[in-house]
Formats: structure tokens, C-alpha cells, sequence
């Protein structure tokens, strides 16, 4: 009779351990979709939202992905959202109509494939990595027309017994195995680079771009095609780039060839002779590893202004 009375305080025990590691994750999953969720609803742009399958940091999906997605989905649905939350199922449906998976949503053009076939406002994608006892988790709202992150936020999960479940799956370990968590993954998904913009007679080329402090330094080549022309460079809060958690860092200083300063610079372009060009953003405020985009204002006299857009540009350490 003990014994029985033992085991069965150990069976309420062990329910009550798993029934808080629940409500833990439950939580902190809320306390994420808050966070986006705050950011997304200022965006009147935003309709219909889908949710897509979690990725991790090498942009494959994975079991653990799709329940993580699917927890998210549950929880936004009920918060206090201004937009749609599209089934998921027709997400799928429609992924697999387009050609598409989670790893291809990491592709700014394919992500602008499926918004403008189906109409939808955004997508929700999401990287993850097992740390410790932790699953760090980073989300992102996609502009689908774009490819713009329009709101992120991010925070660490619990690893409950579900989610260890699903990571032994995945790594083909049998139920009752040990998961050694994995350390941080540094390197992130491969996007393609749009680090040229052309503008006849204008050809700007991004040659790289470093981070010293709380500057954000990109080198350019720019070249006039056939004609020579007068053209200026508009620092002050109208240019800036974009990092992979939607942070702005505004343009402090522009230097055109052996002009440099900040507010408007100008520089006359000989036809067909390039010119080097750096130009510096400032109060990044932390490590960034890719600009997702950026916009330099620019004019030339009979073409007016103009904004030079370059995408997925990375960071390189110096």
C-alpha cells in the first residue's frame, strides 16, 4: 500500500513538473508574440499575416520549426492583432502551389513570388538554435512585396520534455537517448546580395561594408555611363540602412572621391571614370551582421531625386 501511495505522489509530481514547464513556455511564447505583435499592428499596410514553418540558422526546416510555428500561430490568434492570421494548412497549400518551403522564404524574391500571387501582407518567419537549456528563438514580419523586415523580436524558449522530443526526431536519436545541446550557431542563412543599383547614366557598386564601434562604413564604386554629370549625396536622416532585427542607423558623413562631409555632398562625374565613395551610418548600437537594406537619397540635375536601394548586404569583420 505504501508503495502505491509512493508511486502515485511521484505520478502527480512529475505531472505537476510538466504542467509548469508548459505554462513556462506558453509564456514566454507570449511574451515574444506580444512584442511582435505591438510592432506589427502600427503598420496599417498589414492585412492578412501567414505564419511559416521556424527555421534554423542554416535556413532548413524542421519538426521542431513546424510545432514552434504552430504554437506561435495559436498564440497570435488570440492577441489583440489590427490583421488576419491565415490558416496555416492554406499557407502550406499555397507554398507548395508557388514551389516554395521555409528555407525559400529566406529569398527575398521568392518571398515577393507568393505575396504577389495570393495577396498576402506579410509573413512571419522565425530562426531557432538550442543554447543550454534554452531555444533561442528570433522572429521577423516580412513586407511581401519587399522583402523588408517590418517588426522582429525575439527571447529564449524552454527546452520542456515536447521539445527535446522533437530535437531526438530530428537527429535520429531513439526516445530515452540523450540531445547534447548544440552551441550557438554563428553564421547565418545565405541570401543573395543585391549590392548593385543602376540608374542610367548612374552605376553605384557596393564593394563592402565594415562595422568600427557604432559606425557602419560601406564603400562604393560609382560610375557616370557616357555622360558627365553633377551628383549629390543626401546625409541627415535621409539615408540609412536597415539591419536584421529592423534597426535604422542613419547616415553621419558621405565622402565622394576627395569630398567629404555630412548634410548634401556633390561630386562632378566624368564620363566612364569611376569614383570611390564611402559612406558612414551612425549609432549601431550593436552587432550587426547583415543590411537587409539600404537607401542612399541621390539627385542629378534632369533625373531629379532618386533612391538608391541595395539589399542583403553583409557585414565583414574587420
Amino acid at each position: 500500500m505504501q508503495k502505491l501511495v509512493f508511486f502515485f505522489l511521484i505520478f502527480c509530481f512529475n505531472g505537476l513538473i510538466l504542467s509548469a514547464q508548459s505554462d513556462a513556455l506558453d509564456d514566454k511564447i507570449g511574451r515574444i508574440v506580444n512584442d511582435l505583435v505591438i510592432k506589427m499592428n502600427t503598420k496599417t499596410t498589414i492585412k492578412n499575416v501567414a505564419i511559416a514553418d521556424f527555421a534554423n540558422l542554416n535556413g532548413s526546416p524542421t519538426e521542431l520549426g513546424k510545432y514552434l510555428a504552430e504554437q506561435f500561430s495559436d498564440v497570435m490568434v488570440n492577441a489583440n492583432i489590427s490583421f488576419s492570421v491565415i490558416n496555416r494548412g492554406r499557407l502550406n497549400f499555397l507554398l507548395k502551389e508557388a514551389g516554395l518551403d521555409a528555407k525559400g522564404l529566406l529569398d527575398p524574391n521568392s518571398v515577393a513570388k507568393l505575396g504577389k500571387l495570393k495577396g498576402i501582407d506579410a509573413i512571419v518567419v522565425g530562426t531557432m538554435t538550442s543554447v543550454g537549456e534554452n531555444i533561442n528563438v528570433n522572429v521577423q514580419a516580412l513586407n511581401l512585396e519587399s522583402a523588408v523586415i517590418l517588426a522582429s523580436a525575439k527571447g529564449s524558449l524552454p527546452r520542456t520534455p515536447a521539445i527535446i522530443e522533437l530535437e531526438k526526431k530530428e537527429l535520429g536519436i531513439e526516445p530515452g537517448g540523450v540531445v547534447t545541446p548544440v552551441k550557438p550557431v554563428t553564421t547565418k542563412p545565405k541570401v543573395p546580395a543585391q549590392s548593385t543599383f543602376k540608374k542610367d547614366p548612374l552605376l553605384f557598386e557596393c564593394l563592402e561594408c565594415t562595422q568600427s564601434g557604432e559606425n557602419v562604413n560601406c564603400k562604393f564604386r560609382i560610375t557616370s555611363v557616357g555622360e558627365d554629370i553633377e551628383l549629390r549625396i543626401y546625409a541627415n536622416g535621409d539615408s540609412r540602412v536597415i539591419d536584421e532585427e529592423g534597426n535604422d542607423f542613419f547616415m553621419s558623413n558621405s565622402r565622394l572621391a576627395n569630398v567629404s562631409g555630412g548634410g548634401i555632398q556633390k561630386k562632378t562625374l566624368v564620363a566612364d571614370v569611376p569614383i570611390s565613395a564611402e559612406f558612414t551610418f551612425s549609432k549601431a548600437n550593436r552587432v550587426v551582421g547583415l543590411i537587409t537594406k539600404a537607401e542612399i537619397k541621390s539627385s542629378v540635375q534632369g533625373l531629379g531625386l532618386f533612391i538608391v536601394n541595395l539589399k542583403n548586404i553583409p557585414i565583414t569583420k574587420n
